[in-house]
């Protein structure tokens, strides 16, 4: 039951909203007044079936747009529109970052350059092909994640492996702590069930429409954790570097990526040290820094780009919880809390990487939804990334308590920031705390589901860690009797020998 009402309340959000840019294209018709109608009427000797397609095509591009200018969808940061015009300033002869239009570093200017001067149709397509493409990369991160040593309940037990007495986690036959957490074949239906969460998920789909340029991180970011974990060393930091260059708080996902490759794999290749690989991270992120200033002159970009990230400067409402902020304080405590709020998001990542350092795939879903949280221009697309990770970790999040109200908690945010964007902007019958006080309630509820999953994953490592020690105490070691040396063995066997002679 749970599980329809979920999906019942999916289909009433993409309802709502849906009828929301039907709101939006009426009204932007209404403001014209009607004359493409009465165009269309008097032109091609009044045909309706000759005024069909234009007017179909017209109000697809309404909606479009209508889409894309909603706050909740297209940043400062990600929006395509300042992709077009810091093209069309570069095609003039001058500097893209003139003004402040665009807050994209060149190569993404680059990239995105051949969208510009295509067709409507060709443009939503390419979109669409992104995020068919993010969809399959993640299937592929799926595949080879149950292929890990993440995926297996022995992982509970590392850091723990001289307590109970094993040399190698891998060799440690424990099974799942509660069978009702995930029956079946993982193999058979998890990859699919990840690829189309992302691809059918609301954000995700309104994210596609609106045109957002967050496409191309959630691509380089998912090709990274593949590459990750499939022991492709250099090309994961490589990539991590670019996604660290297109969005800053991308770097954060540095340990993660580090702890990936800083573990052997089954078949005993070795891993890379953390060292090499912060190294390589940092010179790969400068050598980018250094092509980007040969390729359009001047180093304007890292200002327009990095600093408006750090330093905030357009409070444009959003998702996150900077603008309203920044907007009521005053001027001369703005640097202090400049400070605190980004120092807040970079404290995360190295206590977590001590805490889950036998998770690091799940130390990345974790810093992915931090980010999604706490940066400074966050929107809905970063939240269905994260959402489209979640069921890796299928089992463990089935000791979630509370998790049925906190989704339906997101749903009605969902279904009334469009609704409270109307009260305050078009009808001024409310004010900015009307909206804002919904971006807080949508921040609070992934605060709360993110801590939710950490302390699932948490009791399902305890649970495991406790069934290993009652294995332990009736003698079923199973494969992990091989990792004892003889004289562990002979000294626990003389030890049950005394206690049946005490008997």
């Amino acid at each position: 039951p749970r599980s329809l009402a979920s999906i019942s309340g999916a289909f009433g959000v993409i309802i709502l909203w849906w009828r929301q840019l039907e709101v939006a294209w009426g009204y932007s018709h209404l403001m014209d007044g009607g004359s493409r109608e009465g165009q269309g009427q008097r032109g091609a000797g009044g045909s309706r079936g000759c005024r069909v397609p234009a007017g179909g095509a017209a109000a697809q591009q309404q909606r479009r747009e209508a889409v894309s200018s909603r706050v909740e969808v297209s940043t400062p940061v990600t929006s395509f529109l300042r992709i077009r015009e810091g093209a069309f300033l570069w095609e003039q002869g001058g500097s893209p970052y003139d003004g402040d239009a665009l807050h994209r570093p060149p190569f993404v200017l680059f990239f995105f350059y051949p969208f510009v001067s295509a067709g409507d149709a060709v443009r939503a397509v390419a979109f669409a092909v992104l995020d068919a493409l993010v969809a399959l990369v993640l299937r592929r991160v799926a595949q080879e994640y149950l292929q890990s040593d993440e995926a297996r309940p022995s992982c509970s037990l590392r850091g723990k492996l001289a307590k109970y007495k094993v040399q190698d986690a891998r060799k440690w036959d424990v099974a799942h702590v509660g069978s009702e957490a995930g029956s079946g074949s993982d193999v058979e239906w998890l990859p699919d069930a990840v690829a189309l969460i992302y691809l059918w998920h609301p954000y995700s789909i309104l994210s596609c429409v609106g045109m957002s340029t967050l496409v191309l991180d959630h691509l380089v970011v998912a090709l990274a954790l593949l590459t990750a974990l499939s022991r492709r060393a250099v090309l994961s930091v490589l990539l991590l570097s670019f996604a660290t260059y297109s969005s800053p708080h991308s770097g954060f996902l540095l340990p993660a990526i580090a702890l990936l490759l800083d573990r052997s794999s089954s078949n005993g290749r070795k891993g890379v040290s953390m060292g090499l690989t912060v190294g390589l991270f940092l010179i790969a992120t400068g050598l980018l820094l250094v092509g980007s200033r040969l390729a359009i002159g001047s180093w304007d970009f890292v200002h327009a780009v990095y600093g408006f990230v750090v330093l905030v400067p357009d409070l444009v409402p959003n998702v996150g919880l900077f603008w309203y902020f920044f907007m009521e304080i005053f001027d001369h405590f703005k640097s202090f809390f400049l400070f605190i709020f980004q120092y807040h998001i970079a404290v995360y990542p190295i206590p977590l990487a001590v805490r889950l350092s036998h998770r690091p795939v799940f130390l990345a879903i974790c810093l992915l939804a931090i980010n999604a949280i706490f940066k400074s221009y966050p929107s809905v697309g970063d939240s269905s990334f994260c959402f489209a990770l979640g069921p890796l970790m299928h089992r463990q999040l089935a000791g979630m308590r509370h998790m049925y109200y906190l989704m339906q908690v997101l749903l009605f945010v969902t279904v009334l920031s469009p609704i409270f964007w109307h009260l305050w902007i078009v009808t001024g019958s409310g004010n900015s705390n009307f909206y804002y006080a919904l971006t807080v309630v949508f921040a609070a509820a992934q605060v709360l589901l993110l801590s939710e999953s950490m302390l699932a994953v948490f009791r399902y490592d305890r649970g495991v860690r406790r069934k290993a020690a009652e294995e332990m105490k009736e003698g079923k070691y199973g494969e992990g009797e091989d990792g004892l040396d003889d004289r562990k063995k002979e000294k626990r066997l003389t030890h049950v020998r005394n206690k049946a002679k005490d008997n």
